[in-house]
């Protein structure tokens, strides 16, 4: 709401502020498969009903699959808190090489994906993409790591 009148009402963007989506992509010569993660307050490292969605395994799927991993279990879709690390399953059939992209990082969101095994990092800027080489149709568990928080944010306060 916009107060013209100058008296001081707050313009509010939408009633989900503080709720941000990170969208990750992993491509191979099949196809992508996507990764949403919603960031706010509320989210949560276990099930969040309503809003995180499971990973389903399946062997008849060929394009790239990316998942997160959160207290065991794996998820496409996952509302997350501020301030989390944790791991990231990729798959890719046939092995070789998969694109990493981030197809959607607001600016308030501060992270990036870690290759634990060749030390490279994809910085979760819109746009930015990493090549992934497997050695086989899955990575072992751990060696793609995601590390999101939030910009520093400050209050103020009148001095005492």
């Amino acid at each position: 709401m916009i107060d013209n009148s100058g008296t001081g009402g707050g313009f509010v963007r939408s009633s989900v502020d503080g709720v941000y989506e990170v969208v990750l992509a992993l491509e191979n010569e099949h196809g992508t498969g996507h990764l949403l993660l919603t960031l706010s307050e509320q989210g949560s490292l276990e099930y969040v009903h309503g809003q995180d969605a499971s990973y389903l395994e399946s062997d008849q799927i060929r394009k790239g699959q990316l998942a997160i991993q959160s207290e065991g279990v794996d998820y496409i879709s996952k509302a997350l808190p501020w301030d989390v690390s944790l791991p990231l399953r990729v798959r890719s059939w046939g092995g070789g090489t998969a694109q990493l992209r981030v197809l959607r990082a607001p600016s308030e969101v501060c992270g990036r994906v870690v290759d634990q095994a060749t030390g490279e990092a994809l910085s979760l800027i819109e746009g930015e993409s990493m090549a992934c080489t497997l050695p086989a149709e899955e990575a072992d568990s751990g060696r793609f790591m995601i590390t999101l928080h939030d910009w520093a944010r400050t209050t103020g306060v009148m001095p005492s």
